[in-house]
């Protein structure tokens, strides 16, 4: 694998990940607001839905299967964007709420869920997983490629890295494991303690077995972050996973290093991040361009039409630490999500905004997070635009378009997506794709 360090200045955030696990005043409501992805949580607003879903009828207990799904559908009948379009179905067909609240979706709605809801809030407020921590591709050289291997996590700190070659798990190679093998050896049983056997090659040494135990872990979620020496340190580089509670913090110690670097230009890399706290992201919005833009409009929300005194403008709020940016290139590909893209299209309209990588998810929905016996409703209830009344449905398209290829580490200058961004910084020019699109399913453990 190339060396990381090869021209480049980076700092890792992982030995001071302890030190920043301080949440700043959060709040948990019955009803909160969220632009995550697959999971909801923390609040923009700090209001309050009074929903008029809940409540047992006779001859149902408590917290049963036929309880629990009548929440779901009279829930999904309220606070839902599409709540009068919800199709009626037979509640009493379905031992699963998630597959029923999959069914009472409404195009182009994919994304509203139900979780196990103390998972969620660990996962949202604290970033803790209990995971392998690697995220599976298919890279252009047809091998089976870790894509991504989460900060802090098992495999992580085994040593394995993005690039690197999985050749088997428990002896079985990569290309044989079936469903039901890959569901025994990395997903497991809730609260299973799962040992694996992972064959990794690594650039041109020898295949070697790492023997790894799947863990509760924090997340770091800025893993990366520093300058360029070829760029004489002008050109700063920071990832940024996912906007979680830990997430504020992490983000502060990135943007105190690179404006003591002075940065001129920031590489934004949001390849993998498929949202979180809408608010955490607009923070991060305002440190980027600075104060001279306190009070500008950053997004707009909009509910259905039985709660349309909830609709808002947010605007962007000063920052003890900033970078003052007049433009900023961000890396994206098709699971840049959410809070990712409400970022991106939120300061588009008042900073150059160049987008190097692939059309984004396109997901324009924030959630109402509905907590009720230990599960969590995340329903999709408003829609975001900036302030140009501009909404990210259908994906944001790159100006740059450059396909990830795994091989390298993200923030290389080898990386496709982070040289075609050097390359356009430095020249103003595209490169073009470097490497095939990828259209296998990935696989995360």
């Amino acid at each position: 694998m190339a060396d990381p360090s090869v021209g480049v200045r980076m700092c890792r955030q992982v030995s001071r990940i302890d030190e920043l696990l301080r949440l700043s005043g959060m709040c948990l409501l019955s009803f909160v607001l969220s632009a995550c992805s697959g999971s909801s949580g923390g609040s923009d607003t700090g209001d309050q839905i009074n929903s008029q879903a809940g409540g047992t009828e006779i001859g149902d207990a408590a917290c049963s299967v036929a309880d629990i799904n009548r929440w779901v559908d009279e829930s999904m009948r309220d606070t839902y964007l599409y709540y009068d379009q919800v199709p009626v179905v037979d509640l009493a067909a379905y031992t699963d709420p998630s597959v029923l609240v999959r069914d009472l979706r409404v195009q182009p709605d994919i994304y509203s869920s139900v979780v196990d809801q103390a998972g969620d809030e660990e996962l949202i407020s604290n970033s803790s997983v209990t995971r392998f921590g690697f995220w599976l591709q298919t890279a252009s050289d047809d091998k089976q490629r870790f894509a991504s291997i989460s900060g802090n996590s098992p495999m992580d700190n085994a040593g394995i890295q993005r690039g690197d070659e999985l050749i088997a798990i428990n002896s079985v190679p990569i290309d044989d494991i079936t469903d039901d093998q890959w569901r025994e050896f990395v997903v497991g049983e809730e609260g299973e303690e799962l040992t694996a056997v992972f064959t990794v090659k690594s650039g041109t040494l020898d295949a070697q077995d790492f023997t790894v135990t799947k863990a509760t872990y924090t997340e770091s979620t800025v893993p990366v972050y520093g300058t360029y020496a070829q760029t004489s340190n002008s050109v700063g580089y920071m990832k940024v996973t996912a906007f979680r509670g830990t997430t504020t913090d992490e983000i502060d110690v990135a943007i105190e290093q690179l404006a003591d670097a002075g940065i001129s230009e920031l590489i934004l890399d949001l390849r993998y991040n498929g949202g979180g706290f809408t608010s955490v992201a607009r923070q991060l919005a305002s440190q980027l361009v600075g104060s001279a833009f306190a009070g500008e409009v950053y997004s707009r929300r909009v509910f259905n039409d039985k709660y349309s005194n909830f609709n808002r403008d947010f605007t962007l709020e000063p920052q003890t630490l900033n970078l003052d940016l007049s433009r900023v290139v961000v890396l994206t590909t098709g699971d840049t999500a959410s809070a990712s893209e409400t970022l991106i299209n939120g300061l588009s309209p008042l900073i150059d905004v160049v987008v190097v990588g692939a059309r984004t998810e396109g997901k324009p929905f924030t959630s109402v997070a509905q907590d009720y016996c230990g599960k969590r409703l995340n329903a999709m209830s408003t829609i975001t635009t900036n302030g140009s009344d501009e909404s990210v449905l259908g994906g944001i398209v790159p100006i740059c378009e450059v396909a990830d290829d795994f091989l390298t580490p993200t923030d290389s200058v080898s990386d496709p997506l982070a040289g075609a961004a050097l390359t356009y910084i430095q020249s103003g020019r595209c490169t073009p794709v470097l490497s095939k699109l990828q259209l296998s399913e990935d696989r995360r453990g």
